[in-house]
């Protein structure tokens, strides 16, 4: 009982002696001030113009229901 004893104090007594070793280091730097980047307001003028034309080659005949014939399905199955 006492040799455990013994042990136990001398682990505590390493475990403690390590942070007198470190009282005579210097402190750290405070970490740098940055200024944050102001937000860009998006003063001025801004024209978004955009022109597109589509075509092909191929000749679709055929009942048109609002613009879209049998062949410009967006979700069509197999033909």
């Amino acid at each position: 009982m006492k040799s455990m004893l013994r042990g136990v104090t001398a682990l505590a007594g390493i475990a403690l002696a390590g942070s007198a070793f470190a009282a005579d280091l210097p402190r750290r730097a405070p970490p740098p001030v940055f200024t944050p980047v102001p937000v860009f307001t998006w003063t001025g003028a801004y024209f978004g113009i955009n022109a597109g034309y589509g075509f092909d080659a191929s000749e679709r005949r055929g009942a048109t229901v609002v613009g879209v014939s049998p062949g410009n399905a967006i979700f069509a199955g197999p033909a």
